[in-house]
């Protein structure tokens, strides 16, 4: 494995690479060798106008240089997976957001394990006004370590300080990036797309905001009585079958690594078997990549599941809805519309109980 210097991607056009063009150089200081990821927030490719792969470089080594192409400024984070002994599973370590933009950028890296959080230290435009705005919102929200997490009162009011921020500066990419992120971590609402439409001309043009925008009229569809976008799927087919055949369908989205996904599989087994008859049906949607396929279907056997089940690879298709978060489901009815969203293993046993009819 190559360590330290990554080309991202090749671009057959060297001016326009050139003039897009960012290097990031930086300092490391951890304890011990580790192998540091450098990726994209969140690393859906629908919102980046050039691929951003995930780079490894070695956290022994104290400098490190990476170079990549950017058409405006991208949040981005190193982050390391460590084993907890206590838990017996692996957890992961992240830094917080920062922004890459184009020129020369100087980063500085210090591992904390105690507070489990990679510090940086950056300095350029965009990560100065991105400061500016965290402290506006510091009231507003909390670090939870992997996003900033905003509930109820305290994320109306940062959507609040948002707006009038947006309305202020029209151009800004960082504004952009935060209200894509708490799409992605909240999904659609009508505050957001408010926010979204006081940006500038010029900034929607660009693929983050365009994809937003995409996503969004995707996710009305999920909404309460909104026909489910089952098109979107390689396995539509299967999906319209199994609407019609069932007076309630539950689709249901989950992954071999998600332990919540797995420790409902027998909980949603027993509704299963005791509905089935009366007209409930479960569809699963897994979202593991490739390489994970073979141990998803050793955990649909070990569980002797069997009901249907389909594979989304790395969830392209369920992030059009923005399924960013598993355990996921929606329950469907026989005209194919959305009567709930991510029903607990109580709520779906009480709602069949109160609504299928043998």
């Amino acid at each position: 494995m190559k360590k330290i210097l990554f080309f991202f991607l090749f671009v057959p056009i060297l001016a326009n690479s050139q003039k897009n063009s960012f290097n990031l150089n930086g300092k490391a200081d951890f304890n011990d060798s580790k192998e540091i990821f450098f990726s994209s927030v969140r690393n859906d490719t629908a919102y980046l106008e050039y691929d951003l792969p995930i780079s490894v470089f070695n956290a022994k080594d104290t400098t490190f240089q990476i170079r990549g192409i950017v058409s405006y400024p991208i949040p981005v984070w190193f982050s390391y997976a460590r084993f907890d002994s206590n838990l017996n599973r692996t957890l992961v370590t992240t830094s917080h957001f920062f922004f890459i933009e184009k020129g020369q950028l100087q980063i500085q890296l210090k591992d904390n394990p105690n507070e489990n959080i990679i510090e940086t230290e950056i300095l350029s435009n965009t990560n100065v006004e991105y400061e500016k705005i965290e402290k506006m919102l510091s009231s507003c929200q909390k670090w939870t370590g992997i996003t900033w997490l905003s509930q109820n009162d305290s994320l109306f009011a940062k959507r609040k300080i948002l707006k009038q921020y947006v309305i202020e500066n029209p151009n800004s990419y960082v504004a952009m990036w935060l209200i894509i992120l708490d799409y992605i971590d909240n999904g659609y609402s009508k505050s957001i797309e408010e926010i979204t439409n006081n940006f500038s001309l010029t900034l929607k043009t660009s693929k983050a905001f365009k994809a937003l925008t995409k996503k969004m009229l995707y996710e009305k569809s999920t909404l309460l009585n909104q026909r489910f976008p089952i098109e979107i799927f390689n396995f539509k087919i299967d999906l319209t079958n199994e609407i019609k055949h069932s007076k309630y369908l539950l689709i249901d989205f989950w992954a071999s690594y998600c332990h919540p996904c797995l420790d409902q599989i027998p909980k949603l087994k027993r509704i299963y078997e005791k509905y089935n008859q009366k007209g409930f049906g479960l569809y699963s949607i897994s979202i593991d990549n490739k390489n994970a396929s073979n141990r998803m279907l050793k955990i649909i056997a070990e569980n002797e599941i069997h009901w249907k089940n389909s594979i989304d690879f790395s969830g392209i298709n369920a992030l059009k809805i923005n399924v960013s978060a598993i355990p996921k489901n929606y329950l469907i009815n026989t005209d194919g519309k959305v009567v709930a969203i991510d029903l607990t293993m109580t709520e779906l046993e009480n709602y069949l109980e109160k609504n299928i009819i043998e």
